[in-house]
């Protein structure tokens, strides 16, 4: 089996969708740096459409990854931790999109909660620095994701990897400077589809040419054992569980790869339908993708393989055709990684464009758009030395999670407030992102894994008790 052979084929497979937009902006003799068309294509998205672009920039590469692990480790209840707070992202975003979409004509979410603060400039710069370290964080766990792949199928030393990666990343960024966003939506459709046929494929073929020895049934319970008691399911979720639902539920309230597609939507069709596909087709990959964790489970031979790379371990070690198996997982991984890349990379640069390089409340102009192309490459390089410097994927998920959940109240409160506090929703965000980001670092130096996963509840506690405080404060003032 020629390993190296099949990752590069299965790489070109996942880029391929890029091909006919390139050529198409190439070959064209209109602009595409208007504001309008590069950062939102015009609101003219379809919200199916949007629906399969929404699913596919969620899909992250390490959540691939973290299905298998959580099956093989944890069992059923383990995945469900997972899995549930997964979906339920799209549908308690549902009101808020609906809102922002009908209320909001700009391009990002610093913007957004600017205007609704009545132009604060304290809130919008620190909801910059929210939403970067967010997307940082989402190019950081891709990168990672990727070199868990090619380190596991031994198909290249680490120096290769790191040229393999910078070279994806800076592919990722140039399609977002030729195409825009809209290139990125209509490729995204097209991986998303790619995505589901494979991942059902591979499940399939998992299941029905499995050895007699395998039982499906018999791995469900995990490594661990786990019981079906509705209490041990509580305490999993007190050990970890609650950060990561936190963390989910919170994501899509502060994470501009949605907030963009959400933006773009054109009018008259409902966003709230959007979010319900997307939750469809997004709960196929992570349920098809617990299958190889599942049957490694049952095996008591693989229990000592590594967890975290139990996806490709385990399909190596059951199906009968290693060398398709090997390229079906890759083309799904790297699919999920190129379209959370060039959705991730597509928000730093709008958010460079209309809240760094342009006044507040302007236009961003072609000047401030080609400024913005420099902000993504430099998250891609900052992204690949991160990556680099052996960092484990864990802590850095459980850093997004927590920056994800110091977002939920001060998103909501500028959503729902008549009258949101500038000052309120000031102190939400200091406190949240001084929270998230210390307990973040701090356990990914000390390798504390504990120390990261309360990162979030911390984040969403502290954030939620300063605001609460502060609308106190406010009424009370009015009544005197």
């Amino acid at each position: 089996m020629n390993t190296t052979g099949l990752i590069y084929a299965a790489l070109a497979a996942a880029l391929l969708p890029f091909a006919p937009h390139i050529w198409r902006r190439m070959t064209s003799r209109t602009s595409t740096l208007d504001a309008e068309d590069h950062y939102t294509a015009n609101r003219e998205i379809t919200s199916t459409s949007a629906a399969y672009s929404i699913a596919a920039s969620w899909i992250w590469g390490p959540a691939i990854f973290v299905s298998a692990q959580l099956a093989f480790s944890g069992g059923v209840q383990a995945l469900f931790w997972f899995l549930v707070p997964n979906i339920l992202t799209f549908f308690t975003l549902i009101p808020i999109a609906s809102r922002v979409r009908e209320s909001y004509s700009g391009y990002t979410l610093p913007g957004f909660l600017s205007e609704r603060s009545g132009g604060s400039r304290n809130v919008r710069n620190l909801f910059i620095i929210q939403t970067l370290a967010f997307q940082l964080c989402a190019v950081v766990e891709n990168n990672i994701a990727i070199k868990m792949l090619l380190s596991a199928s031994e198909a290249m030393d680490a120096a290769k990897i790191n040229w393999v990666i910078l070279f994806i990343d800076s592919a990722c960024v140039g399609f977002v400077v030729l195409c825009g966003f809209r290139g990125a939506v209509r490729s995204e459709v097209s991986q998303m589809l790619v995505t589901i046929v494979c991942c059902v494929g591979l499940a399939v073929m998992l299941l029905v040419f499995k050895p007699a020895q395998v039982q499906f049934v018999n791995g469900l319970s995990g490594t661990s054992g786990a019981s079906w008691n509705p209490f041990q399911w509580a305490a999993m979720g007190m050990g970890g569980g609650v950060a990561m639902a936190l963390g989910l539920i919170g994501g899509p309230m502060g994470d501009m790869m949605f907030f963009q597609r959400l933006c773009s939507v054109r009018k008259g069709d409902p966003v709230k339908r959007a979010l319900k596909l997307g939750a469809v087709l997004f709960a196929v990959v992570p349920i098809c993708m617990a299958v190889p964790g599942w049957l490694a489970a049952s095996v008591a031979d693989l229990h000592s393989l590594a967890p975290d790379t139990i996806a490709v371990t385990s399909v190596l070690a059951i199906l009968p055709w290693k060398s398709l198996g090997l390229f079906l997982l890759a083309l799904i991984v790297f699919n999920g990684l190129i379209t959370t890349l060039d959705a991730s990379f597509s928000s730093i640069s709008a958010v460079a464009g209309a809240d760094i390089h342009s006044e507040q409340g302007a236009k961003p102009t072609r000047s401030s758009i080609r400024k913005s192309w420099l902000m993504a490459a430099v998250f891609a390089a900052v992204g690949v030395g991160v990556m680099a410097s052996e960092i484990s994927l864990l802590p850095v998920f459980l850093t997004d999670a927590a920056i994800a959940s110091s977002m939920i109240v001060p998103m909501c409160h500028a959503v729902f407030s008549k009258r949101p506090s500038p000052m309120g929703l000031t102190l939400s965000l200091a406190v949240g992102i001084v929270i998230s980001l210390a307990m973040g670092i701090s356990g990914a130096v000390t390798g504390n894994a504990a120390l990261s996963s309360f990162g979030a509840p911390a984040a969403f506690l502290g954030g939620s008790i300063i605001l609460g405080l502060t609308l106190i404060k406010r009424r009370a003032t009015l009544v005197m």
